[in-house]
Parts: C-alpha cells; structure tokens; sequence
C-alpha cells in the first residue's frame, strides 16, 4: 500500500521522470494519469487506453494506429488527431513515418 503522500495526481507528477526533456509516469494509478494528462499541452500516443483518455480529458491527442480500425477503437472529439499506418498488420504501427506526425505536432503546438 503507498504511503499517503504519493498519492494523488500532485504525487505522480512528483514521481515522473524525464527521458530527453518528455515527462514519464511510473506506477500510476489512472486517477493519477488522468492528473498528470490534464496539465499537458497535448499528447502523443499509440492506439491504447491513454490515448482515449486524453482525447477524453479534451487534450490535443495525435493518436497513431497500426492493426486496429480507429473508425471503431479511435478517440472522439474536436482534439483528436487519427494518424493510421497504410496497412493493418500487426508491424503497421512502426511503418507510420516520422514526417506526418511532427508535422502533426507542429499543427497542434501552433492551435495553442
């Protein structure tokens, strides 16, 4: 059981790390991650639960989709941003190239 002083989204962000100036998160709870979510200027992600949550919390989301149909599983809202691979296989993730999503990031930064 944590202690009580690291709980809480104010903990989480205590506890994030930075690789390469990008914040990191470990051993959150979800209450915790949605905390840490709802002070970034936008978020960057795989086709994954985070991703909806943050799209959920109306964050700028550029979410990128590899074998799954974001027609079904993508996030909703005026925030999110679909980049999808050209073909759904399960290494289609990785064949997503770097260009449309900086310059995704680039749009998004530039809407704040």
């Amino acid at each position: 059981m944590p202690e009580p002083t690291t709980r809480g989204a104010g903990a989480a962000r205590r506890r994030a790390r930075s690789a390469h100036g990008v914040p990191l998160l470990e051993r959150g709870s979800l209450v915790e991650l949605a905390g840490t979510l709802s002070s970034c200027a936008g978020y960057v992600g795989n086709d994954s639960g985070i991703s909806q949550l943050a799209a959920a919390l109306g964050i700028p989301a550029i979410c990128l989709y590899g074998p799954t149909d974001p027609a079904v599983w993508g996030p909703r809202g005026p925030n999110a941003r679909i980049l999808s691979a050209p073909a759904r296989t399960t290494e289609s993730l990785a064949s997503i190239e770097v260009e449309p999503v900086f310059a995704s990031v680039v749009e998004m930064v530039r809407r704040e």
